[in-house]
């Protein structure tokens, strides 16, 4: 007996795009804001992926009516269409209408997945370009701490790699960009360095 299957959903130029957005849930006073959001496309005939990375505090129109941050789209569709795929419907417009671009698929990720799946690589290096010193990272409990790096080669765990991508107090939300792509790129040359993708079982675990 065979299965069907669907198949992948593609634009007219024959890329598939699927929107990324990442969320703390744990300890956050407003665990359903986006505080990142990415676009991938998936480039078949150049056998490429593109990352565009959007500025949590972009100025947007609502779908449901009314104007703020970016990162408040998928909450207001959650709250007022009650359900996940309603709150990523409505942020998948608001992308629409700023890059013209179909949105294929979207994925939701909580940010302790991205920890684990660091320290399951085992660490990820990075040439920090710039000394970092945040007294206002949020801690438990509606708490702040301090978070610390120095400029230059730094070898990071999955939590030191969190608080690098998160910290804004001290920077612009374009260096924090700049640092979400900088940890994408270290994760990318970890796996590759570890033969990650020619390996089923190590893929299966990062699965996991």
């Amino acid at each position: 007996e065979t299965q069907s299957t669907s198949p992948i959903k593609k634009s007219s130029d024959g890329k598939t795009n699927i929107v990324i957005i990442g969320r703390w849930w744990q300890e956050n006073d407003a665990p359903e804001l986006t505080d990142s959001i990415v676009i991938a496309s998936l480039h078949y005939d150049k056998k490429s992926v593109s990352l565009f990375f959007f500025l949590r505090d972009l100025y947007v129109e609502y779908p449901s009516g009314g104007a703020g941050k970016i990162n408040e789209t998928y909450f207001r569709g959650l709250r007022s269409w009650e359900g996940e795929s309603a709150g990523m419907q409505n942020l998948q417009e608001v992308l629409n209408k700023i890059t013209g671009e179909e949105m294929h698929y979207f994925v939701n990720l909580d940010f302790e997945w991205f920890r684990k799946i660091i320290d399951t690589l085992g660490w990820i290096d990075i040439d920090v370009p710039e000394a970092i010193i945040d007294t206002t990272y949020p801690g438990p409990n509606a708490t702040y701490q301090t978070f610390k790096i120095s400029a230059g080669p730094q070898t990071l765990d999955g939590s030191t790699a969190l608080k690098y991508a998160r910290s804004r107090h001290t920077t612009s939300d374009f260096d924090r960009s700049l640092r979400q792509q900088l940890i994408i790129k270290a994760l990318r040359e970890k796996a590759l360095s570890l033969e990650l993708i020619t390996s089923p079982s190590k893929i299966k675990s990062i699965y996991n």
